[in-house]
Parts: structure tokens; C-alpha cells; sequence
């Protein structure tokens, strides 16, 4: 009997190894020191023990690894996935590596509090592919939906207790100004630096550009820069699909070394 592939991707069955093989993926490559980000090569000018750092759009924990370590014991990464799948892989890669200075949250950062969709889109082959996985409203039809919970960061802060931030890490797949937006006190009250994924295909989903979102840092004293070349280079726009650190201009961070 010819088995349907496409459904059978979909099976809580399925879905379970795949977070297991996705898992047990991500921690090799850990272990050997590959496929990071090129931006992880800089977070030593920022973080250092005891530093307080947040993870929006957590994934498989290939930012929370690096910047736990970086804090220390008596630092603390809070790393936010609404994403079933990549919350169960992160919450599997954190215990596998002993990370008691990292704490994974099942919520969403946006602009408001509530509960929206993650939509997360199926690939030609049928598989399903949580890493691309974005709010959204409406949905898309070739995209496999779950309901999640939203937060703002502000809000969280509030109710827990952190009384400073000194990095916020976002890879949201376009919602990343809401996320800010949500942020604006923690933001103002801790200057804190913020690494950023920018693409315009995926803010326009949220009808914002690229240039709001520089303009959001600039109004608040920010400089944004681009990591290349291993430097730190600034820049006037964020005219390229790009991470960008945006860096309070009052900073002391030794970035030229």
C-alpha cells in the first residue's frame, strides 16, 4: 500500500522523530562548532557574566547556547518560541547541555498581549518547516496553523521582575517591529543592544519596511551596524536582507577591536 507522504508528515508520529532527529541534529552540530551565525563570532563585546539577554524567536537554541555561556551563572537567557516543534527541540537542547542559566518560554513577543496564529509552511516534499514559521492573521493555505500565546516584553519584565536587559536577540520572521514596539520601556529605561534580522519580504507580511525599523532605533538614539568582513560596520539603512546590531550611541562596547 503506496503511503501518503504529505499526511503522514503531519502525524503526531512523524512529528515526534523529527523533533528528536532535528534535536539530536542541532546538538551535534554544537558540539563541533558549525552552521552558528556569523554575528555569534562578536557577542563577547556585549555580554559578559551576569549580563541578562533576550531571545525572541528562540528557534533551536543556536543564539541561547552562545549567549549562555557568555553570561555565566550569574547571567540569565530568556528565550521565548510559541512553536510547539521548535519548542520542544530548544527545550530538548537546553537540558542536553545543561543550561540552567537559560529558561524557554511557550509564548510570542509582538505589541499586545493575546493569542494569535504561527503559521508555518509546508515545503514541496510535504515536510513542514517550523523554522519559518510566522504570525499571522489570516494564514496561508499551504501553511499548517497553530494557536499561540503572545506577550509583550514589557509585560513580562513587569511580572518577573527584571529590573534590566542588556541584549535583545530577534529572528521573527518579519515581526520583528512589533516586537520593539512591545519593548519600548525596556528599551528606554536599559538601552540594551539589539541584534536584529531584517528582511523586506518578510516585514512587509506585517506592512512595515526595513526603513521603520531603522527609524524606530534612530529616533531613540540608536546606530545601526552590519557585521562583515568580521568588522562591525555602520550603516545609514538597512538596504540588504542582513543581521544588524543596533547600538545606543552613548555606548562604551569596544567595537573597532
Amino acid at each position: 500500500m503506496q503511503v501518503d507522504k504529505k499526511r503522514f508528515y503531519k502525524t503526531r508520529f512523524y512529528q515526534s522523530l523529527s523533533c528528536l532527529s532535528t534535536a539530536a541534529k542541532t546538538i551535534h552540530r554544537n558540539i563541533r562548532g558549525s552552521k552558528f551565525e556569523p554575528e555569534i563570532k562578536v557577542l563577547y563585546k556585549f555580554l559578559s557574566p551576569g549580563k541578562v539577554c533576550i531571545d525572541a524567536g528562540g528557534a533551536y537554541g543556536r543564539y541561547a547556547l552562545p549567549m549562555s555561556k557568555l553570561v555565566g551563572a550569574n547571567g540569565h537567557v530568556y528565550s521565548f518560541e510559541p512553536g510547539s516543534y521548535s519548542h520542544r527541540v530548544i527545550s530538548m537542547v537546553v537540558k542536553f547541555h545543561r543550561l540552567k542559566n537559560v529558561t524557554v518560554i511557550k509564548k510570542a513577543l509582538s505589541d499586545k498581549s493575546g493569542f494569535m496564529q504561527l503559521a508555518s509552511p509546508v515545503k514541496k516534499s510535504g515536510k513542514i518547516g517550523p523554522s519559518l514559521a510566522y504570525l499571522t492573521e489570516g494564514g496561508d493555505s499551504n501553511c499548517i496553523l497553530e494557536n499561540i500565546e503572545m506577550t509583550t516584553l514589557d509585560e513580562y519584565c513587569f511580572q518577573n521582575n527584571i529590573i534590566k536587559v542588556d541584549f535583545i536577540k530577534s529572528d521573527t520572521e518579519g515581526a520583528e517591529l512589533l516586537v520593539f514596539k512591545g519593548a519600548q520601556k525596556v528599551i528606554e529605561r536599559d538601552k540594551p543592544v539589539i541584534l536584529c534580522e531584517v528582511d523586506s519580504r518578510s516585514t512587509k507580511r506585517f506592512n512595515y519596511t526595513p526603513e521603520a525599523l531603522y527609524d524606530f532605533f534612530k529616533q531613540r538614539d540608536y546606530r545601526a551596524f552590519i557585521f562583515d568582513d568580521n568588522k562591525l560596520k555602520t550603516v545609514e539603512s538597512l538596504s540588504e536582507e542582513a543581521n544588524y546590531f543596533f547600538i545606543p550611541t552613548d555606548n562604551d562596547y569596544p567595537l573597532s577591536s
